[in-house]
């Protein structure tokens, strides 16, 4: 089986929480630590892409809070020239709490070599996903050319999208609730 490396997302801008996602807690971790533990548990290597707000090694894209996907193309850098993986890469943006093992596992070893997308919540959940080698580059491509959009990698390259039938066995329905305002947060913090 290939080795799947993890990049964590932290660098976001939080401007409708009105503070750092990455330093929010819950149940005793910050959203980062908890994040971090996750994807650490089922990836090697594992990259931050951010300020340096979780456990793991830090490294910022350029210039900061260029957006995910710029996010994705730094770390994938980082990781090929500082730990010699030029495989698959699974990207987990900090802000997504109810994701589990379970579920980053299923992603892991979804049988393809194509990208991996779960669909949850009526949509594609890029923030949460396995990028083939083959993706990695359209993504450097993409961001040479100024592209900024996720969704826009998506369009490029082969992904197989992992159905809700498919994660609901190893994940709660509430899997990629994120948190993006403070009534996300008080949602979360209330069940």
């Amino acid at each position: 089986m290939t080795r799947v490396a993890g990049l964590l997302l932290t660098g976001g801008a939080s401007r409708r929480l009105g503070r750092d996602k990455a330093a929010v807690v819950l149940d005793g971790l910050s959203l980062a630590e908890h994040a971090a533990a996750v994807l650490a548990n089922v990836c090697f290597p594992c990259l931050e892409v951010g300020p340096g707000r979780s456990p793991l090694p830090a490294i910022q894209e350029v210039p900061p809070g260029s957006g995910p996907l710029a996010a994705l193309v730094a770390g994938g850098h980082a990781l090929r020239v500082e730990h010699g993986h030029d495989g698959p890469v699974l990207l987990l943006a900090c802000d997504m709490p109810r994701v589990t093992a379970g579920l980053l596992e299923l992603i892991v070893n979804a049988d393809t070599t194509d990208s991996v997308v779960p669909e949850g919540g009526g949509r594609l959940q890029p923030l949460c996903a396995r990028y083939s080698p083959e993706a990695m580059a359209v993504a450097g491509e993409l961001v040479a050319a100024g592209e900024a959009s996720m969704h826009a990698l998506l369009d490029r390259v082969p992904c197989r999208r992992c159905s809700e039938a498919d994660w609901s066995r190893v994940a709660p329905a509430d899997a990629f609730s994120d948190i993006d305002t403070p009534g996300d947060l008080e949602a979360l913090r209330g069940d």
